[in-house]
């Protein structure tokens, strides 16, 4: 495999999972971001949008909103992030002990319409139907309101910050460059330009999410709030979506008897703080999982704007002349799909990916 020098603009977790893995295969790299190289919210910037996210692995019952290209991809990254997670530090939290699914009675038709998604895509064999007892055994902290669930084995979550700190400690130091808190004045196939100065590669990769959004008219932003709490005494260990016909509420354990509940889908680029409503909404969900969680201490309020094209499934754009690739509109499947993501563009980048990726009928990439 030829050696190349890549330029990757931006390091959300998009950028950060092409660097990683082209470094595996021997490709030397370069970042250039906005944003500090270690972000630990102290500083006086808007926190990135890999850092507001959830960090939820769960390609199966994201099939109630997404479509079935979103699964499978997630499906090929799980293990991709097990590997992942063997190379990187200890510190990094990552999970893979399965999701729950529960409903209120009253909301017991959006578990069916879930189940109905999963049996025309022939993906009954993902979940499994769980009484109380089992759920008791499960999770005990979610029996006392809930009488049956759906496991879903095969699906996990991991923490951003620690990826975000694991990548800053074991892979930016095996670079050939890092430019952050830099800003990016212009990109062109081979070249990026900076207010420090100019840089040549052999493909310069841009993962700047929003930020593209004047080169790619296409590219919109959802707004989505986050609520993180600390609840001591009371214990979950998998991530549980509670379904609702008006939304979708998801509550990811974390390290430090934290959870992070989330998230509305707004469409708008509006960034101002958590609205009211969205903070009844999520509390309310939260508060309902357990009437205990009354007595969580509320950490942090965050908001941020997904990057997402009209269909929100992702792109891998390829400069025709060569030396610029663009991906982008991962909107709320960040951390799902990028793994698989990352794999097809370096295939692609190399040639390799038309005849052996199993997404190539699914058109990730466009011409400019």
């Amino acid at each position: 495999m030829q050696e190349l020098s890549l330029g990757i603009v931006g390091a959300g977790i998009m950028g950060k999972m092409v660097g990683l893995l082209a470094l595996k295969r021997g490709h030397r790299v370069s970042y250039f971001d906005n944003n500090p190289m270690l972000f630990d919210g102290t500083q006086d910037k808007t926190i990135p949008c890999s850092l507001v996210a959830a960090g939820m692995l769960s390609p199966f019952c994201e099939l109630e909103k997404a479509d079935l290209i979103i699964s499978r991809l997630g499906e090929e990254s799980l293990p991709l992030w097990e590997e992942i997670s063997r190379d990187l530090s200890r510190s990094f939290y990552f999970q893979k002990k399965g999701g729950i699914v529960v409903s209120h009675p009253e909301d017991k038709n959006e578990v069916f319409n879930l189940k109905r998604k999963l049996k025309q895509h022939n993906l009954e064999y993902v979940y499994e139907e769980i009484p109380k007892t089992k759920l008791d055994s499960f999770e005990p902290d979610l029996s006392f309101n809930f009488k049956e669930a759906l496991y879903f084995p095969n699906e996990g979550h991991v923490d951003p910050l620690s990826f975000h700190k694991a990548f800053v400690e074991k892979i930016i130091p095996q670079c050939t460059s890092s430019h952050f808190e830099t800003e990016v004045l212009n990109i062109k196939p081979y070249k990026i330009e900076t207010t420090k100065g100019h840089h040549s590669f052999d493909y310069v990769i841009d993962c700047r999410g929003l930020e593209t959004k004047k080169d790619l008219d296409s590219l919109r932003g959802v707004r989505g709030e986050v609520i993180k709490v600390q609840a001591q005494g009371i214990k979950i260990s998998r991530p549980v979506r509670l379904m609702h016909p008006r939304y979708q509420i998801y509550v990811v354990p974390r390290p430090m008897n934290s959870y992070l509940i989330g998230a509305t889908t707004i469409e708008s680029e509006d960034f101002s703080p958590v609205s009211v409503r969205s903070a009844l909404e999520l509390l309310s969900a939260f508060y309902s999982l357990n009437s205990s969680f009354s007595e969580a201490r509320i950490l942090e309020m965050n908001v941020q704007c997904r990057p997402a094209f009209t269909n929100n499934n992702p792109k891998i754009i390829f400069n025709k002349e060569g030396g610029l690739i663009r991906v982008n509109g991962l909107y709320r499947h960040g951390y799902l799909t990028s793994p698989k993501l990352a794999e097809i563009l370096l295939n692609k980048m190399n040639d390799t990916s038309g005849n052996n990726s199993s997404f190539s009928e699914c058109c990730f990439w466009e011409d400019l």
